[in-house]
């Protein structure tokens, strides 16, 4: 009896910020995705109940590495500038779709919280892009 193989592939990973098509990958990340808060927290009263209260707090954010030889490099960089100079900022689009296990995640207002600043060295480099959703 033989197990079905099973493939991945980043590459078939769907993400587009602000209208770009995201790629260009670095070596060690990708796509990083992770809660702002717990979804609640617990509280043990004197008499040893414990009540479960919600944080109600959706915020995600998102950590994107990319080589700096990417287009994705370029574009993303082009966002942020965009939204430097904006009084308000307006949000960008996210998505997020990844057809092998279901993964998707949206948001109209995604923020940008930090940019890499350049560095030089022998090879090209990785930066990463950090998010809020």
């Amino acid at each position: 009896m033989s197990i079905p193989l099973k493939t991945y592939d980043l590459a078939s990973v769907f993400l587009i910020i602000g209208g770009y098509r995201i790629g260009g990958y670095g070596e060690e990340g990708g796509i990083e995705l992770e809660f702002a808060t717990d979804r609640g927290e617990m509280v043990v009263g004197a008499d040893g109940q414990a009540t479960f209260s919600r944080t109600n707090n959706n915020l995600m954010f998102c950590n994107i590495t990319v080589l700096e030889t990417s287009v994705s490099y370029r574009d993303l960089a082009a966002l942020y500038a965009l939204q430097a100079v904006q009084t308000p900022v307006e949000a960008v689009d996210f998505l997020l779709q990844d057809d092998v296990n279901g993964d998707e995640v949206s948001d109209q207002y995604a923020t940008f919280m930090q940019v890499p600043a350049p560095s030089k060295g022998r090879s090209a480099g990785e930066r990463v892009f950090r998010l809020a959703l």
